[in-house]
């Protein structure tokens, strides 16, 4: 009988807090949404009638205004944006946009999203056409509140912080768990707009743009493990640190140390040990080395060595190994980590948290 072992090894670094920022109170949830120049027909288009029925601009207007009511109830504050009288202001613009669907630009207080979104609605001559028509169009419904999220998170965070792309795992990270909360509530979500990710990354250091946006399958856990309002509520805390030093890491931990004793440092090995069981469990790694051994009565210890195996920071690693038994006996097996570094690594073995039933770096299996 053969049982499959995978011990994964999460290497923690405490840091230290520290605190900040600012804040903007909401004026209304009203919007007024309006085309640019560069969109079809403009301007008498009645598409970009933001008072009309239907159309790109009263859409995005509704959109925003029920988005708007949701930050409010959920207690952020107002979005950093511009506005006219008291309503805020976001515009339609392919140009501008430049294939995106939503942008948001702090320096102009300016939000735009494309009206590709919009007229994808319903087209399309075969069944897969129209699939794919309509992961456009709930990309772009969640394109827009992903962009007010952002110019949310600006009213906390004005600084250089904001602007730097060592941050996006923070920025884009939570805009796009917030997109993805935004679209399960409203019936519109897609997993197929959702990538997966690779935990022997670094959860602070996204290898390019995409991965950053990854990082959201993290922090939408986060939400639904503390059990935080709309399971994104809590990042008002994270927001309201200073997240200017170390890639934000000092900021985040302290804010998530409100939730959960360890902060960051708790939550991160619990979440790599939930994310092995989901579907997406084989894209994590980029390789798991393999090294089967066989136990018996006769020979009940048996040691798997991976020497100059490094864990970066905030990420893991991933091994397997296959345990041969004699089926004529009922053995209990033990799988220990022995490592330079005891204090600052967790064993994770078939999903499980050594630490949730004994010390971090021994797990029993009878």
């Amino acid at each position: 009988m053969q049982w499959l072992q995978r011990a994964l090894l999460l290497l923690a670094i405490m840091l230290w807090p520290a605190q900040a920022p600012g804040e903007l109170s909401w004026l209304s949830t009203d919007w007024i949404v309006t085309c640019e120049p560069d969109v079809p027909d403009w301007p008498n288009d009645p598409l970009c009638d933001d008072e009309s029925a239907v159309g790109v601009a009263a859409i995005t207007r509704s959109g925003l205004e029920q988005a708007s009511v949701w930050f409010k109830d959920l207690g952020f504050h107002g979005p950093d944006v511009e506005t006219v009288s008291r309503s805020y202001r976001a515009r339609v613009s392919d140009t501008v946009t430049d294939g995106a669907l939503g942008l948001y630009f702090s320096g102009l207080k300016e939000l735009y999203v494309n009206s590709t979104y919009y007229f994808a609605i319903a087209r399309g001559e075969t069944e897969a056409e129209r699939r794919t028509t309509a992961g456009l169009q709930i990309a772009g419904m969640g394109a827009m509140v992903h962009e007010l999220f952002h110019a949310i998170q600006h009213g906390y965070q004005p600084g250089e912080a904001f602007d730097s792309i060592e941050h996006d795992w923070i920025w884009e990270g939570t805009a796009h768990a917030v997109e993805r909360v935004w679209l399960e509530q409203n019936d519109l979500h897609q997993e197929a707009l959702f990538r997966p990710r690779r935990w022997d990354v670094p959860l602070d250091r996204p290898v390019d743009a995409l991965d950053a946006y990854a990082t959201s399958r993290f922090w939408h856990w986060v939400g639904r493990e503390i059990q935080s309002p709309g399971d994104i509520a809590y990042l008002q805390d994270v927001f309201e640190n200073d997240l200017d030093r170390r890639r934000g890491l000092d900021g985040v931990d302290l804010a998530l140390r409100r939730f959960r004793t360890g902060g960051l440092y708790a939550l991160y090995p619990e979440f790599v040990a939930r994310a092995l069981k989901s579907k997406w469990r084989r894209l994590q790694y980029a390789s798991v080395p393999q090294q089967p051994i066989t136990l018996s009565a006769d020979s009940p210890d048996a040691s798997v060595e991976w020497t100059g195996a490094r864990v970066e920071p905030i990420a893991s690693n991933a091994h397997s190994v296959p345990i041969t038994l004699p089926t004529e006996d009922a053995l209990g097996v033990v799988v220990s980590l022995d490592s330079n570094a005891p204090d600052e690594l967790h064993l994770i073995v078939n999903g499980r948290l050594a630490s949730d039933t004994g010390p971090r770096d021994v797990h029993t299996m009878t």
